[in-house]
């Protein structure tokens, strides 16, 4: 029997008793992770319901906003009416994109609606006498708040809800109902705009549901095998958001557990007599490697600081319990200009050695208690607690300001980095840090800031981007919806008020009643580098415009066009102008091209280059708002130009102001002596006309003469002057 079964020494039985414990220990990790899966599966569910219940209020919240709006709106002008309500609306139909119209209705009858379109037919609808809505209408005045109804079908889409204000007038006998502001909100958008389109997508099954008959508004029907959560929406709205999804089943990643912990105890039974009798330093390694790998984690390789995640995650922890700080508390976002732009020339040494002095420069500067990171490949984040008032936390930012704007050695050579600082105070408990970290952002790329370099936020910041972000969507479609086009002002001879030619002006027609002014456009159009389409655009429309006119008169018509900076850098600028004024079939010397003395400085050798090119191909150049610039007899002499236009800021004082007079004279005389053509334009009087007669070669542009017109209107004025000139004077212009 003994040699069946030879006692085993105890150091034998360890392996066993090891193996066994891994076992026992290893199941029940399973099994407390299968419980875990199936809270954080629950916890998962409930995150995103309270999300997208976050989404859904502040849609909501938005859209009240703008009843208030409109509400204080009507307190200061009772009259409000549809001209009113169409330069208001597109502003709040911005903040709130699930809104599809907005109604005012006076007495309860629907006087204006914005946008009006399709929308037509509910003008002079009475609220009152609709027995679908009257039920809540009158609740509406009876309770003085805003009420939501619906969903319905409506004329305008499938199904929509409107959200109703009452307003009620201050009077001599206490409140008078004025009448009601109403949102009328899709429900389809609304779905879109908060996500719940794409939660659909994504697989979830969600539905909206009223609160009281548990009528399903929007969504799916929810199925019985299913983990289902509930949560009521805003008190404003009488629903209920269930989103749900099927019952996990965790059978498999449990099978492959116990298999996998089989396997590890089997390896495990062989290994242990060598962990026991030749002890190491397993433990201790795999720790410094856990703590390695949670270093490279949370913190920017190049820097050593906070990564962004990390960073973010630090600031939620530290002002989720803002009540508990002393003092202000302040996020400052820190941007190196170029800095980017310079790491792309330097080597991968050079640019770890720059990133390392400037974060060994930011922690120097910073204290122990502030929250430092790297954002992004040259931005910074710093947080910093207990100052007394907004004027400390300047003095601070502009203190590193100075620090970190120095000169840092790379290379055996020196770069100097200039920095902006945007700042997002810390003002109420609990702000989620992306909002804080968002607000500073803005604040770093808005204007405000240009003078001292720091800018702190403020909620007009917030509106402007909202409207520069809407204004560049618009301006991105605008070429492939035709909504550019261009006027021409007349330049005539002041003498005889005869045209002898035009300038053509670019305009946008953003809308059937909205029509934007270059300056409102031209510079967003270069930063979003859309100026060479529209350029080219341009000067098309003009070479078709001119070959018109031409035919018009019988006599060939000048045209000018403006040229920016970054068209001038464009090597294509020269290709466009020639192959568009060769398709025309009209004279090259017919064309002048205008650019500003500020334009020329900007890109001097392209530029001269282009327009060299040009006037040797045969059309003019002409220096706009000449005297503004960088005027000088130097420049003029660099410059291949034909033609000087004074700028309607001297014309505009030439019989009030002696130093005006003296300027536009100058100008006339010298471009006499050099054989130039002279434009003065901005001619918009009659003293100033009087003026100008006196120098016969002038050519004249202003209101006093022609506003800028349509090509329609162009060609009709052309025609009428043609008719009032006899056969000789005729003959007189074509020579």
């Amino acid at each position: 029997m003994r040699a069946m079964f030879p006692r085993l020494p105890a150091r034998s039985l360890s392996p066993w008793l090891l193996t066994l414990i891994t076992i026992l220990c290893g199941g029940g990790i399973i099994q407390d992770q299968l419980q875990r899966w199936q809270e954080n599966d629950q916890w998962h569910l409930e995150a995103i319901a309270q999300h997208q219940l976050t989404d859904l209020n502040r849609q909501l919240d938005d859209i009240v906003s703008i009843l208030t709006a409109l509400d204080q709106e009507i307190q200061a002008n009772p009259e409000i009416g549809q001209t009113r309500l169409n330069t208001l609306a597109p502003t709040y139909l911005a903040l709130a994109p699930a809104v599809s119209n907005l109604q005012l209705a006076p007495d309860a009858i629907v006087k204006a609606i914005y946008p009006l379109g399709n929308n037509r037919r509910a003008i002079g609808h009475n609220l009152l006498l609709d027995d679908k809505r009257q039920q809540d209408v009158l609740n509406a005045i009876n309770i003085q708040q805003t009420v939501l109804s619906g969903p319905y079908k409506t004329l305008q889409s499938n199904y929509s809800f409107f959200l109703r204000k009452p307003v009620f007038l201050p009077g001599s006998k206490g409140k008078r109902f004025w009448g009601f502001v109403t949102a009328m909100v899709e429900m389809d958008r609304f779905a879109q705009e908060t996500g719940l389109t794409a939660l659909r997508s994504a697989g979830m099954t969600l539905a909206l549901t009223h609160s009281l008959n548990a009528s399903t508004l929007y969504g799916d029907q929810l199925g019985p095998n299913q983990d289902t959560l509930t949560l009521p929406l805003n008190p404003l709205a009488p629903w209920n958001l269930q989103l749900a999804r099927e019952h996990q089943n965790f059978s498999f990643p449990i099978l492959l557990s116990y298999g996998t912990l089989l396997l590890l105890s089997l390896s495990f039974f062989y290994i242990n007599r060598h962990i026991f009798s030749h002890p190491s330093h397993l433990g201790e390694k795999l720790a410094k490697t856990q703590a390695k790998m949670n270093t490279l984690e949370q913190t920017d390789l190049r820097s050593g600081l906070f990564n962004r995640r990390s960073f973010l995650k630090q600031l939620h922890m530290r002002y989720q319990l803002f009540h508990a700080q002393n003092g202000l508390s302040a996020l400052i976002v820190i941007r190196f200009s170029q800095l980017k732009q310079l790491q792309l020339t330097l080597s991968s040494d050079d640019n770890l050695q720059l990133m390392q002095q400037i974060s060994s420069q930011l922690r120097t500067l910073s204290r122990k208690t502030d929250l430092l990171g790297q954002l992004d490949q040259d931005t910074f984040g710093l947080a910093i607690d207990n100052f007394s008032c907004m004027n400390d936390v300047w003095i601070a930012a502009n203190k590193l300001a100075g620090a970190m704007t120095k000169a840092y050695p790379v290379n055996g050579g020196e770069v100097t980095l200039q920095c902006r600082f945007g700042i997002s105070l810390v003002i109420k408990d609990g702000l989620e840090a992306d909002v804080l970290l968002s607000r500073a952002l803005i604040a770093l790329e808005s204007d405000q800031g240009l003078n001292s370099n720091i800018s702190f936020f403020n909620q007009s910041m917030e509106y402007k981007l909202l409207e520069r972000r809407e204004l560049e969507k618009q301006l991105k479609s605008a070429l492939a919806k035709d909504q550019f086009f261009l006027v021409y002002q007349p330049q005539v001879c002041p003498g005889s008020g005869v045209i002898i030619g035009f300038e053509a002006l670019l305009r946008w027609r953003r809308s059937q009643s909205e029509i934007e002014a270059p300056a409102r456009f031209i510079q967003l159009a270069e930063n979003l580098d859309l100026i060479q389409e529209i350029g080219a655009e341009v000067i098309k429309q003009a070479c078709r415009a001119q070959c018109a006119f031409t035919n018009v008169l019988g006599r060939n018509v000048q045209m000018s066009v403006n040229l920016s900076a970054k068209q001038l850098k464009e090597p294509s600028l020269y290709h466009t102008i020639k192959d568009n004024i060769l398709n025309v079939g009209t004279p090259p010397s017919c064309f002048t091209f205008e650019i500003t003395e500020t334009t020329f400085i900007e890109s001097q050798e392209q530029a001269s280059q282009t327009l060299e090119r040009l006037r040797s191909f045969g059309v003019r150049i002409s220096i706009d708002d000449f005297g503004t610039g960088y005027s000088s007899l130097h420049q003029l002499k660099r410059l291949p130009v034909d033609e000087l236009k004074i700028d309607r800021s001297f014309i505009e004082g030439v019989l009030t102001d002696q130093v005006d007079t003296g300027i536009a004279k100058t100008i006339i005389a010298l471009a006499n002596h050099l054989q130039l053509k002279v434009i003065a334009e901005g001619i918009e009087t009659n003293s100033q006309h009087h003026f100008v007669t006196g120098y016969p070669d002038v050519i004249c542009q202003g209101f006093f003469y022609h506003r800028p017109m349509e090509m329609d209107q162009a060609v009709a004025t052309l025609k009428r002057q043609k008719q009032q000139m006899s056969p000789r004077q005729q003959a007189q212009q074509r020579l």
